[in-house]
């Protein structure tokens, strides 16, 4: 639970208008987040054809009868989910316009990249070829991270 409850605090705090400011819709950079919230709910959806529910979990050990999976979007990233959930945040960072949420989100951010290593010793016990599979894929972000 170390990093559940950090990483749904933040989605709540990333999602609230807590100062009485309310998205910007019609904005310019409204028209940059409905593009990153487009993609990050086409990456949403391409997870989940490949990743069924009931093989992942929402802590970071993975349930006792999950399989690796590592087709559609897990061939070139590890944690797709998370990238998709960054995503979304992000599209949220930028209808919001305040400069807070860009914080909320960097911790976010670190919360997934610490919850992602951990999740990945718990894999690399269960699957011996999750080595091979970690050396040749990113974790959160394709061709950098």
């Amino acid at each position: 639970m170390p990093f559940v409850v950090p990483q749904f605090t933040l989605i709540f705090i990333l999602l609230m208008p807590w100062t009485g400011c309310f998205p910007d819709w019609m904005g310019a950079p409204a028209i940059a987040a409905y593009a990153i919230l487009f993609v990050a709910g086409l990456l949403f959806l391409w997870v989940f054809r490949h990743n069924r529910p009931g093989n992942f979990n929402f802590r970071p050990e993975p349930p006792p009868d999950n399989q690796l999976v590592t087709s559609g979007p897990y061939r070139f990233i590890r944690h797709p989910m998370y990238l998709s959930l960054l995503l979304m945040m992000l599209g949220i960072v930028l209808l919001y316009g305040e400069p807070w949420r860009w914080l909320a989100l960097g911790a976010l951010g670190a919360v997934l990249h610490f919850k992602a290593l951990r999740e990945e010793r718990f894999l690399c016990e269960r699957f011996p070829e999750y080595s091979d599979y970690k050396a040749r894929t990113k974790s959160i972000l394709p061709f950098v991270l």
